[in-house]
């Protein structure tokens, strides 16, 4: 047991105190909030006594209490969608939203806001509602953070555009929500990515499913995919190779030699396995049974398409001509930080 020195308001003189958690109750806005508040347990005469330190922070739990009731954006989320969403500044936001930058301050800093406010908010976790704003204001913006909101602002919605591409007739998309973010021992083989891949894809007719084929230049697309948002859903790589950043999207050049021989054709090869034999965690069978949905429908040409305007391989081809051959490899941290800052941005606009 720690002891402190500290008032006590019912001794009127500073004595040992012993801080503990109390489960309490309290009424906001109509509302019975049951919290663990913290208080000062007066060793002398027995009784709780607080300061205003742990008045505040109390408060600070009963408004995060309060808002997870209701489902209202809390004091990280107002910061996350300023700093992150919009890489604005206090300012820039309130200009663009419609408030002062101290309410914007108040409410990062973890005032409770109104519901209204709350409403209001959330209507700008849709880039598309933020580039209306930008656009009725961007003449009264300073030339700097005008290019970067507008920047930013493409990115964001180049995000809405694939999420609404991936969530194909459903309201939204469903993201994969890994617990287990902390285990780094389970980085599996690229063999045994491409070959699920590769099963999946002999699971249907050629001639009935030719747009589900998984052709050499597929093959990669997926690899790709699964390999970006492996490391969105569990923060870590699904395997270890690299990725080159060459005229038809990225690219594993052992994987390309490999297949090479099937050409556009589907790969046929009889691995002689089934899935379940390929040694794969089953959370690495989720993240890849989720990639398999969402973008095995697509052709083998729209993949690469889809490869070409997103960050990662654009970044390292630089200036080069899009038919221009490259060996360039695509860094590791590029490809985390797209699909991170995907994941995370798709996640708070889905509270909208």
């Amino acid at each position: 047991m720690t002891l402190q020195l500290k008032f006590c308001v019912h001794c009127f003189e500073r004595t040992s105190v012993e801080h503990k958690f109390v489960t309490d109750k309290v009424e906001l806005h109509g509302e019975t909030i049951t919290y663990e508040a913290e208080r000062y347990e007066c060793t002398k005469c027995g009784k709780y006594t607080d300061n205003d330190e742990l008045t505040d922070r109390n408060y600070s739990t009963i408004y995060r209490k309060y808002q997870e009731n209701k489902d209202m954006l809390k004091a990280e989320d107002f910061r996350y969608v300023r700093n992150e969403i919009y890489q604005a500044s206090t300012r820039v936001m309130a200009k663009l939203i419609g408030w002062s930058p101290a309410t914007i301050s108040r409410y990062e800093n973890g005032s409770l806001q109104t519901k209204k406010h709350d409403t209001h908010f959330k209507t700008y976790l849709d880039p598309r509602a933020m580039k209306r704003a930008f656009d009725n204001y961007r003449d009264e913006l300073e030339e700097k953070p005008k290019r970067v909101l507008e920047e930013r602002l493409s990115f964001l919605l180049d995000t809405v555009k694939s999420s609404e591409l991936l969530k194909g007739l459903d309201d939204r998309l469903t993201l994969l929500n890994i617990e287990d973010r902390d285990d780094e021992s389970h980085m599996t083989s690229t063999e045994s990515v491409e070959k699920f891949f590769i099963i999946k894809g002999q699971e249907f007719n050629e001639e009935d499913e030719d747009d589900l084929r998984v052709s050499p230049l597929k093959l990669q697309k997926l690899m790709y995919f699964a390999q970006g948002w492996s490391h969105a859903f569990t923060g870590h790589d699904l395997f270890e190779d690299n990725f080159q950043a060459w005229q038809h999207g990225p690219v594993i050049p052992d994987l390309y030699h490999r297949y090479k021989s099937y050409g556009s054709k589907r790969i046929d090869k009889d691995f002689g396995v089934s899935i379940h034999d390929l040694g794969l965690t089953s959370d690495q069978l989720s993240i890849l049974h989720w990639i398999w949905d969402k973008y095995s429908k697509f052709e083998a040409k729209f993949l690469e398409n889809l490869t070409h305007i997103e960050y990662p391989w654009r970044k390292t081809r630089a200036d080069l001509a899009d038919d221009a051959s490259c060996d360039w490899v695509i860094e590791k941290d590029d490809i985390h930080h797209f699909f991170d800052s995907m994941y995370r941005t798709l996640k708070l606009l889905q509270r909208n």
